[in-house]
């Protein structure tokens, strides 16, 4: 009998023993028991001394004054009722400290192969995280003859008596955050034992000192009020002398509205530009950040670390060509490719690719297929291609069109085009009646094309030849534009349109152009400058923008870059003439960018700035940042394109939040709005589903302290209004960081709104 099997190991961390949160049943003190004394914050430099205990036993010493950096009274520290003072004892055993937890992931196991021996079993060691809680085992197995199986077990990493604390969210300046702190005794005995905490660092301050009571197999909680006075990082540290301590990073950015100035391209030559710092920044609040990406490669490793799929069929296709396109870009660059992270990228976006290709539109069929189509070794894949290529050749009609494009929204000739040469493409080495029949019909209506896009994916597709193809060429050539940085780009055509009906972007159109004229030799000197622009365009955490444009950009990019990397380059940046940041970056066998940030000029004006690598590499893309920050100005918006944001409270922790929103857009123009959300504030996504089910919204990302939502084309006149709910999860006192509406087809046009402040009680 076979008894090797495969198993798929998913190792989770469990909250039911409160690891990151408080868990309902907790025992906390009554309010006249937290740590309540105002202090004065004289100024945001250092942090302020305790006061004096008040002369009157447990009542706090107040102050008449507030701090001018938060704009409310700040706490410091005197000793409640429920934590008395530490005794000499006591103070004494902190110099005997366990060892500091510092590591805690919510899950940190996946092992998408684990092969047993004869006797059907296997071993994994891993290292358990400082996580205190309990761990869920979730293994998925299937023998070589098809037999499934699957089991569940758990284990507890623990300690009799143990502190655990929250961690706390990125603040802004003037923020107040109530940091709980818990103490969780899991012995029968009652425990009593100093704790105390400190934040570190100069970008925050508070501390609490005192001893504290638990009863057996009982918790506790402790708050600790923490407060945001500059951007920086620092640290959190309580202790539970003697028995626990943890560790907790903490981060606080500038508040007020954010002005970003980027440059980017490629560095096949050193890189001079201007860069305009704003008049009125806040001091200290302007940053320069530079990303360099080792060549295409990184940017596919890059890709690959970031969740990809989600509500649309276009970004799960890309995230499965991530790894089809990254083997054959790591051989073209001869360099070793990760294999555990493109065999784990393919399971997971094959996993979703199938559910949206259960019973799919004849367009998602043709999108889906051109992902599938990257893996000719995965038999996965080569079974679903061949499904797909069946449906798309028997959706196709005799005359070479395919009905789908004519069907709801813009039903239009470009459309059309688009979806026949899309579909010939994606259908090559499969069949040949859908090329046989694609080139007649593309040939009858060739001569109306009049945009760079369509022409491109004509080219792509290779559906035209003689003077037809001369002439398509000559529409993408005289549509590039120059760049300031040196590099070139396409614009879509003001008739472009995709196969999904909407109007591609520039990247996409960048993309195409390159893959129209990769074969062909007297244009082979703007195709570099084409992919040196795609390279530019990307963007951590965004990729090269949606699926299609993602799609298109990895065969882009794959079909261009050939050459072997230097082992080594090195990068330096200079303003002003004087070196600022200067790093080696390995190229060989490297995905990871380098990531560089130091302070931007203070003066207003244009700077200067030269960026150079040493020896150049035409495959080296790069972008510098400069962020600063200014005072809001309280301006909403022009008369007709305008945001507003209301979320006024009140506010309480786990209680929902309504926040409307409220936008005047220009007609028949989608649009995006982006809310960078207070310290510790959550979304509840099932209010974004609603609005999408109701067509109120059409996408939304979320993301720790950040929603995007993307909003229809609306009539003349229209009003987007809704409402979404949002969830407070910390106490305190909060910045938001404001709201920004831009047109999703010219993210330029932008206006930013404030917001204002919130402050969350404890319910």
């Amino acid at each position: 009998m076979n008894r090797h099997l495969y198993w798929i190991v998913l190792l989770l961390g469990s909250c039911a023993d409160g690891a990151d949160q408080a868990p309902a049943t907790a025992q906390s003190a009554p309010e006249e028991e937290y740590w309540a004394d105002d202090g004065i914050l004289a100024e945001a430099e250092a942090p302020p001394a305790p006061p004096e205990p008040s002369a009157v036993e447990g009542k706090p010493a107040r102050s008449s004054s507030k701090a001018e950096a938060g704009g409310y009274a700040d706490a410091s520290a005197a000793t409640p009722p429920s934590m008395e003072p530490m005794d000499k004892e006591q103070a004494r055993e902190q110099a005997e400290e366990p060892a500091t937890r510092a590591w805690f992931p919510e899950s940190f196991l996946f092992e998408p192969l684990v092969v047993t021996d004869a006797s059907g079993a296997a071993s994994l060691e891993v290292p358990v995280p400082d996580q205190l809680t309990d761990w869920r085992v979730l293994a998925l197995a299937h023998s070589r003859d098809g037999s499934q199986a699957g089991t569940e077990t758990r284990f507890a990493s623990t300690l009799p008596v143990y502190l655990d604390v929250v961690e706390p969210p990125p603040l802004r300046v003037g923020d107040r955050l109530r940091l709980p702190l818990q103490v969780v005794n899991n012995q029968d005995a009652d425990f009593r034992g100093g704790l105390s905490a400190m934040v570190n660092g100069e970008a925050a301050w508070g501390s609490i000192s005192g001893t504290m009571g638990v009863a057996g197999g009982a918790s506790r909680l402790q708050y600790v009020d923490v407060h945001a006075v500059r951007p920086g990082r620092a640290t959190i540290k309580a202790v539970l002398v003697g028995t626990d301590q943890v560790e907790r990073p903490l981060t606080v950015v500038p508040t007020g509205r954010r002005l970003d100035r980027s440059q980017g391209g490629t560095l096949a030559a050193a890189r001079e530009f201007q860069l305009l710092a704003p008049h009125g920044a806040q001091q200290g609040s302007s940053s320069l950040s530079l990303v360099v990406y080792p060549g295409p490669l990184s940017i596919l490793a890059e890709e690959m670390a970031r969740s990809l799929g989600g509500h649309a069929l276009a970004e799960t296709a890309y995230g499965y060509a991530l790894a089809g396109y990254g083997r054959d870009i790591a051989l073209r660059l001869g360099q070793e490719v990760d294999e555990d992270a493109l065999r784990r990228s393919r399971l997971v976006a094959y996993q979703r690719l199938v559910r949206f290709t259960r019973s799919p539109g004849l367009p998602d069929a043709v999108v889906a297929l051109s992902a599938a189509r990257t893996q000719p070794d995965d038999q996965l894949a080569v079974a679903l291609t061949q499904r797909l290529v069946d449906q798309v050749e028997n959706g196709q009609s005799p005359d070479g069109s395919f009905a789908a494009a004519w069907q709801g929204g813009e039903a239009r000739l470009e459309r059309a085009l688009a979806l026949s040469a899309l579909a010939t493409r994606s259908c090559e080495g499969h069949t040949r009646r859908v090329r046989q029949r694609s080139a007649g019909f593309v040939a009858r209506n060739a001569g109306y094309v009049k945009d760079p896009y369509t022409a491109a994916l004509i080219l792509a597709a290779d559906l035209a030849d003689g003077p037809a193809r001369e002439r398509l060429v000559e529409l993408v050539t005289e549509a590039v534009q120059r760049q300031p940085d040196g590099t070139s780009v396409v614009g879509p055509g003001a008739r472009s349109l995709r196969v999904d009906g909407r109007v591609p972007g520039q990247v996409e159109a960048t993309a195409w152009a390159i893959l129209a004229l990769a074969d062909s030799e007297p244009h082979q000197e703007l195709v570099s400058d084409l992919a040196a622009a795609l390279l530019g365009a990307y963007r951590p955490g965004r990729g090269f923008g949606d699926g299609l444009a993602g799609l298109a950009a990895l065969e882009a990019l794959s079909m261009v870059f050939d050459q072997p990397l230097p082992d080594t380059v090195k990068v330096t940046l200079q303003v002003d003439g004087e070196p600022t940041i200067e790093r080696d970056l390995a190229l060989a066998g490297n995905y990871a960018p380098l990531v560089a940030q130091t302070a931007a000029p203070e003066a207003a004006g244009l700077h200067s700035y030269r960026l150079e690598a040493t020896p150049a590499v035409p495959g080296l893309a790069f972008t510098v940042k400069q962020t600063s920050y200014l005072p809001w100005s309280g301006d909403p918006g022009s008369e007709g394109f305008s945001l507003r944001v209301d979320a006024s409270g009140p506010a309480a922790v786990g209680s929902e939040l309504p926040c409307r929103l409220q936008a005047a857009v220009p007609g028949g123009e989608s649009f995006e709005v982006e809310l960078e959300l207070p310290a510790g504030v959550e979304v509840d996504e099932a209010s974004l589903v609603t609005l999408r089910d109701q067509g109120a919204i059409t996408g939304f990302q979320s993301s720790e302290g950040h929603l995007e939502l993307s909003g229809p084309a609306l009539p003349s006149g229209s009003v987007f209004d809704a409402t979404i709910i949002l969830v407070p999860t910390l106490a305190g006192s909060y910045q938001w960081g404001g709201a920004v509406l831009a047109l999703a087809d010219s993210p330029g046009q932008r206006v930013q709104s404030p917001v204002g402040a919130l402050d969350v009680a404890l319910r």
